[in-house]
């Protein structure tokens, strides 16, 4: 189970494109709200496989053994350790079950100390940094309310983790200027020893309503950018462990995506500041939807897990987006490998989520899967043929 926890809507930076709306907002969660969380996830893994049923969704799977908290909606380093050290140890009633418990912050480095460094060893606490490469990248977009970019302080961020030895990933953002940078970016992360990197592209979500990416040059652009850096780092030996080309190179060889989490109730649960409950894509807390009651299936401290699962909301909410799954099931070529996508894409992006293709699909699945299929075939090309498959073939 994935249970993405928003410590607090507040960041201390203004990213241009942060889809978040309220990320001005100085709320906490309180540990009473956590202590009742705690509750109800026993309560539902103890009752869910027996009672939730509903004719939209399929039956929930069995109780899992671990759960992966996230820190997100927010920047997590804004609240002070001692809220952590008692926020996780309200989970000891979860661990005393036998089912282990991992937190994680994706953080935007800025507020990185000595002390948070101490704090991350002694928890185990699993780490990621934003940063969007070079400097005039990152300050491009990734800034200070008074407009001062927030580079510096993130690669000092960086430092200390690796100061002190803790292993972390980036997650860098790509919008259209970076994709004129394959070789900067590239040198950027051998440069600063940054091994595990992940791309998010600029996507239109939430506040972020608009996206350098949305052109019908971008597909073509994208690919390029990719192919170079693929190249590059072959070159230089793999120094930079890319997460886009790990999956897809997993879903070559696999053949198909397993599961898509996001399509099914329950499978991530994320609570908000307030204690407000919504599952399918994470980033659907804090949008605003009349029909979907604001994608709010119900509040913590009111109802049970159970209950807000097989509720009128997400009800309404996993019909419609079953809807979009089999839309992109009968005219999508690569349906096998994302199984419908990201539902909180499909709505913000076309309104509905009834849709099948979305700007975010076509670069992070279908660009992004041909390049990698080329880069596996090309060196095989004396043995299998001239020419490297399309991506359709592959399913």
């Amino acid at each position: 189970m994935l249970l993405i926890i928003q410590g607090t809507p507040f960041c201390n930076i203004d990213c241009s494109y942060c889809y978040l709306p309220n990320r001005h907002d100085r709320r906490r969660i309180s540990l009473d709200l956590l202590h009742r969380l705690v509750d109800r996830l026993i309560e539902f893994l103890d009752t869910a496989p027996a009672t939730l049923r509903n004719h939209a969704m399929r039956p929930h799977p069995a109780a899992p053994q671990e759960i992966n908290v996230v820190w997100h909606a927010g920047e997590p380093m804004t609240l002070p350790i001692s809220f952590y050290e008692a926020a996780f140890a309200a989970f000891a009633p979860l661990a005393a079950r036998s089912i282990s418990i991992s937190h994680g912050f994706q953080t935007n480095g800025t507020l990185i100390s000595d002390r948070w460094t101490q704090f991350i060893l002694k928890t185990n606490l699993k780490i990621g940094v934003s940063i969007d490469g070079p400097r005039h990248l990152h300050d491009r977009h990734r800034r200070y309310r008074n407009g001062r970019g927030s580079f510096d302080a993130c690669l000092a961020g960086i430092q200390r983790l690796q100061a002190a030895a803790i292993p972390f990933h980036v997650i860098t953002v790509l919008t259209e200027p970076s994709l004129h940078q394959a070789d900067a970016l590239f040198d950027f992360y051998c440069d600063h020893g940054l091994s595990h990197v992940g791309f998010n592209i600029e996507e239109i979500e939430g506040d972020n309503r608009a996206s350098s990416l949305a052109g019908k040059h971008i597909p073509a652009l994208y690919g390029a950018f990719l192919r170079r850096f693929l190249q590059l780092n072959a070159a230089a030996g793999f120094p930079v462990k890319l997460r886009e080309a790990e999956q897809m190179a997993a879903l070559i060889i696999g053949g198909e995506l397993p599961t898509n989490d996001q399509a099914e109730a329950g499978r991530i649960i994320s609570v908000d500041a307030a204690g407000n409950v919504s599952t399918f894509s994470p980033e659907l807390v804090g949008l605003e939807s009349e029909p979907f009651a604001d994608f709010v299936i119900g509040n913590i401290d009111q109802s049970r897990l159970a209950d807000m699962l097989a509720g009128p909301v997400a009800t309404a909410l996993a019909a419609e987006i079953a809807l979009g799954v089999d839309q992109c099931r009968t005219t999508c070529d690569l349906f096998a490998f994302c199984k419908g996508g990201a539902p909180v894409n499909k709505f913000c992006e076309t309104g509905s989520f009834r849709a099948s293709e979305t700007m975010h699909c076509a670069l992070t699945v279908r660009a992004t899967l041909q390049e990698c299929a080329e880069a596996i075939y090309r060196p095989l090309t004396g043995l299998l043929g001239d020419h490297p498959p399309a991506a359709g073939a592959l399913s």
